[in-house]
């Protein structure tokens, strides 16, 4: 046996327990939780990872249990565990085909073999695991906890092809050395084995596409040092929340809250994959606010399914729809039913779109929505679980459509990032969507834990997507940290700054109106590898421009070098239009982001024409299918509407003097909006255009140095072109901050996530 790697500082072995789901099955009572336990205790103690009830099973078996807990272990190998809770007296006759018991049939050992079987091909498929065999066991065991080693050998059964261990292997007993005997001399070397891992919890799926580069092929283009650098640390690789969030089916609602570039979506998309393999009876909607992710979702969520079903597309139960559909009278018939409130209100009988255009030829979501709930119709329980992505984005009428549509226990899942909605700014949790009662009871109350470990609220806070400096810039002028008239709207609480991976330096107080706060952000919490390949500030560059024409050419400039001397495809590149959606120019605010993506597309395709022979290199979004936003070959100009969940290489943000303006929407009606209220639009769409970089940022704007929102970026790429950059801004009066970020008290604080959950497995 090898010398065990427990306690390796490198080791994974804090909580690498996954409950998936705490379902009753047959024959197992209580006992596949108490075997559950002992296999947490080896993840907590070496290097190892178990699942309870792993997704994967073989496709069309006859055994519908996914396999009871899948153990990895470093010194042993891959084991594959089914439980048994009867007793020795309701066993009759035993073979290796099946058991009987009582007046039924039991087939403990070829369901553990098949499962294992299966298991084992989804790790050995992978190239570089070929060979796991040679140094980890493959071993599958079925677990019988009320029966002991004498009772059954007393009982004079037949020797099987399979290990057993009995109850004084697992109650109190030596559950590990008795897999290590039947693993017998074996080791797996470091790297198989985070191989191995990475399998397991699918990391290498979405990562798969990127094409492998040797150092020695690195040149100092933006392409290769992107690649080396995806290749080098995986941008889509799992981190242990984002597993338990992504594999979990909780009994009941559950909230996700992630900063920019946490994976949300990709998480989601997996949750809902996951749902509809273990429950394929179960009508399962995903739903989202931005058409153009129609694509990113579709794709992912079948890559996720496809993985556990030996290669099988998601069947019909499994509903990717728009949040809102589209009205019959503007959108084709392919269309116009794509949407989850269009489907409910058709349910009910109620005419989609029914009530009067309210602002500039569109009626609200969230009006309709509460049109359906305030008819004299009541809602049909359409669906079992319903996943919201973009959750930010929507008014609690839609969240209580949403309700009314499930089935108990009521399975709404959402998952949202205050800060890049685009008209708003406040946390969609259960407090604020379905309120309290008259003894302030929630209807929805998220605080803890569901039975098995499965949390009710996660709090996700590692950015994977956006650099460091680019995240950070997001920030500071999304909030408006360095704005000459106070901030716009920001946290006011040490705790909440942590819980977005920033940590606030000893002796600030936002107690003090005024004092100096000072802010950094964590190190691994944003551990995206270009920051490593490139200096301090680097990745974020600027440009001042003298008018709109002079923006365009040097957009359009930049993106043909990115393409001829950097090596980038056109689909690596988007250009993101903020400013007003008027159809025309404001003389008091600037151009409308469709002038400016129309002069930009423009100026791209000359230079294209001039430089590659290609006149139609760039594209608005909204060119075909709204449902689409890439398109081979091609540059996508969008506004932050459409670019909204979508990410490139290398990204540059047009008509960044407009963000010092108020609310483009708002700002001249009578809305009853504060300043900073009307500010928060502005200030969040800044925000998202700059996390959708996952390499590189260019902010473009027209004016010079004194203008207002060009002064910050200037101010605030001073800052994070230090080695180790801090931002210090003064404490603004959370009385005063009518836009402050709201955290709700159940969403979890980051260190309760982590620790100690031993009570919820007793």
């Amino acid at each position: 046996m090898s010398e065990s790697k427990s306690g390796d500082t490198t080791s994974p072995i804090a909580l690498d327990f996954y409950v998936i789901e705490r379902v009753d099955k047959r024959f197992r009572g209580d006992s596949q939780w108490e075997v559950g336990k002992l296999s947490r205790q080896l993840t907590q103690q070496d290097w190892a990872v178990a699942y309870y009830n792993y997704p994967f099973r073989p496709a069309r078996n006859e055994f519908d249990n996914s396999p009871d807990i899948v153990l990895l272990h470093a010194d042993i190998g891959l084991v594959v565990i089914t439980c048994r809770g009867y007793g020795i007296d309701e066993i009759g006759r035993v073979t290796n085909e099946d058991w009987e018991i009582n007046d039924e049939y039991d087939r403990p050992v070829p369901e553990v073999q098949e499962q294992l079987a299966h298991v084992q091909s989804q790790l050995t498929g992978v190239a570089d695991l070929m060979n796991f065999p040679q140094h980890g066991a493959l071993i599958g065991v079925v677990a019988l906890p009320e029966i002991t080693r004498e009772e059954w050998d007393n009982s004079n059964y037949p020797d099987l092809n399979v290990e057993i261990l009995f109850e004084e292997d697992l109650k109190n007993g030596p559950f590990k050395e008795a897999l290590l005997d039947a693993a017998g001399n074996v080791s797996i070397p470091d790297q198989m084995f985070k191989k191995a891992r990475k399998r397991m919890n699918q990391g290498d799926l979405l990562s798969a596409e990127r094409d492998p580069i040797r150092e020695e092929q690195l040149s100092h283009t933006r392409s290769s040092q992107y690649r080396a650098a995806a290749r080098g640390f995986e941008l889509h690789e799992q981190d242990k929340v984002q597993e338990q969030i992504g594999l979990h089916v909780p009994p009941g609602p559950q909230q996700i809250r992630g900063v920019a570039g946490s994976g949300k979506t990709t998480i989601m998309a997996k949750k809902a994959a996951v749902m509809h393999y273990k429950r394929e009876d179960w009508k399962i909607a995903f739903t989202f606010n931005t058409r153009s992710l129609y694509q990113t979702i579709g794709k992912t969520i079948t890559e996720f399914y496809r993985d556990f079903s030996n290669g099988e597309d998601p069947g019909p139960n499994l509903e990717i729809l728009h949040a809102w559909g589209k009205n019959p009278k503007y959108t084709s018939e392919n269309e116009q039913s794509r949407g989850l409130y269009r489907k409910i209100a058709v349910e009910m009988n109620i005419e989609p779109y029914r009530l009067r255009h309210e602002i500039r030829g569109f009626p609200s979501l969230n009006s309709s929505c509460a049109d359906l709930i305030n008819s004299n119709k009541e809602i049909p329980e359409m669906y079992d679980a319903i996943l919201i992505d973009e959750a930010q984005d929507f008014g609690p009428a839609f969240y209580r459509m949403c309700y009314e549509a499930l089935r108990e226990p009521k399975r709404l899942i959402w998952a949202y990032d205050e800060a890049q909605t685009l008209n708003k700014l406040s946390a969609p949790s259960p407090k604020l969507i379905f309120g309290e009662d008259d003894a302030k009871h929630r209807s929805v109350d998220l605080s803890g834990f569901y039975e098995g470990q499965v949390r009710k609220s996660f709090v996700m806070r590692q950015s994977y997507r956006t650099p460091r400096d680019i995240l950070m810039a997001a920030h500071a002028l999304g909030m408006g940290l360095y704005r000459d008239e106070g901030v716009v709207h920001t946290l006011t609480d040490k705790t909440d700054w942590d819980s977005i991976g920033y940590t606030v330096h000893d002796g600030c107080s936002f107690a003090e109106t005024g004092s100096e706060i000072q802010i950094s952000r964590n190190r691994e919490l944003s551990p995206h590898p270009l920051q490593s390949r490139v200096d301090p500030g680097e990745l974020l560059t600027y440009s001042f421009n003298e008018d709109l024409s002079d923006e365009a050419q040097t957009i359009a400039e930049n993106v043909i070098q990115d393409i001829v001397d950097e090596d980038l495809d056109p689909t690596q590149i988007m250009v993101v239009c903020v400013g007003p959606k008027d159809y025309t120019d404001s003389p008091s605010i600037g151009p409308a982001r469709n002038v400016r993506a129309k002069r930009i597309v423009n100026a791209i395709n000359t230079h294209a024409d001039q430089k590659l022979n290609n006149d139609s290199l760039a594209r608005i979004a909204t060119e075909g299918s709204r449902d689409e936003f890439w398109k081979e070959g091609h540059v996508t100009v969008a506004g932050t509407d459409r670019a909204k969940g979508n990410e490139a290489a290398s990204v540059y943000v047009a008509g960044a003097e407009q963000i010092a303006f108020s609310n483009w929407e708002e700002a001249h009606s009578e809305s009853g909006l504060t300043w900073r209220e009307n500010y928060v639009q502005v200030r969040n769409e800044a925000f998202v255009a700059l996390t959708r970089s996952e390499g590189w940022c260019h902010i473009c704007g027209i004016g010079d140095s004194s203008s207002p929102f060009l002064k910050e970026i200037v101010k605030v790429d001073d800052v994070i072109s230090q080695e180790n950059p801090v931002f210090v801004f003064d404490a603004p009066s959370p009385k005063e901050m009518t836009g402050e970020i709201t955290i709700d008290e159940t969403v979890p604080k980051y260190e309760v996530h982590q620790g100690d959950l031993t009570e919820y497995f007793d």
